[in-house]
């Protein structure tokens, strides 16, 4: 495991955590990414994600050469992961407001074997199916300006999770959980995008109020035309279908959904979806 700090084309150490505005506002995102055989995986959907997310942040961001240098990283781990953190540099003026765009770029590269006996599908990697659960903690509703954007003050988050963790000590199947926002609609995973199947379709919830826009998410929609729709809680026992996806786990179909005390059966399996549009199959 190395950290690193992107500055000046280089990556270096980095000493001045006190002063790092993400640590001290939470100003800033992140974005992970899966490395398979020396390749980041959806790398262009990856660098438009940076882009976006640092012009609706106003810093100012070489993407090009980052991009170049996460590419070489990916190359030394050949597979594993590499997380991306990217604040607002140091600032001369006091307490929340800035003057400047300049940047400050931290980065932790993993190597593991993530990917060993995962199946892909022209470069999506597809998981074993599992079960999920419905989960109480929620999310909160976004200002525009950060809508979809995977903002690094994820403090709500970290008790999605921990009730995730919670529930799967006595649920030993359960791989992911459904979130809700404050407006009761369920929007996400804990720690994923989600996509359900209903009324013989496939559908994504709108993030344009509440959680993030995320890079598989966005890979998935655009290879399968697929739209978005509201996911309430009468439509639960609805759905016949479900799968969460993320970036670096590519799609985690799930083949029943705990909702309280009822576990609801789901047939339907999104990695069938994305093998029928899709011959280019190989196993890590």
């Amino acid at each position: 495991m190395a950290y690193f700090i992107f500055h000046d084309g280089k990556l270096m150490n980095h000493h001045q955590i006190m002063d790092n505005r993400g640590l001290a506002y939470g100003d800033g995102f992140f974005s992970t990414m899966g490395v398979c055989r020396g390749q980041i995986l959806f790398a262009k959907g990856h660098q438009d994600r940076l882009i976006q997310s640092s012009k609706c942040f106003e810093f100012l961001v070489d993407t090009d050469a980052l991009m170049v240098a996460l590419a070489d990283l990916a190359k030394q781990i050949h597979q594993g992961m590499i997380k991306i953190i990217i604040t607002r540099g140091v600032q001369s003026v006091r307490g929340y407001g800035y003057e400047s765009d300049e940047s400050c770029v931290l980065i932790k590269a993993v190597s593991s074997d993530i990917y060993q006996g995962v199946c892909f599908y022209d470069d999506i990697p597809c998981q074993s199916s599992g079960m999920a659960v419905c989960l109480s903690e929620k999310l909160s509703l976004r200002t525009p300006r950060f809508a979809g954007l995977k903002l690094i003050s994820s403090h709500e988050q970290v008790f999605i999770h921990q009730e995730l963790q919670s529930l799967q000590k006595n649920h030993h199947n359960v791989v992911e959980g459904l979130v809700a926002s404050m407006s009761d609609e369920w929007v996400s995973g804990a720690m994923s995008n989600v996509f359900y199947r209903l009324d013989d379709a496939w559908h994504t919830p709108p993030v344009s109020r509440c959680g993030v826009n995320g890079v598989m998410r966005q890979v998935i929609m655009t290879k399968f035309g697929l739209n978005e729709r509201r996911l309430t809680n009468d439509d639960l026992f609805k759905i016949d279908g479900l799968a969460f996806c993320n970036a670096v786990r590519g799609v985690m179909p799930i083949h029943a959904l705990m909702i309280g005390e009822v576990v609801q059966r789901l047939p339907h399996d999104f990695c069938d979806v994305v093998k029928s549009h899709l011959d280019n199959f190989r196993n890590i």
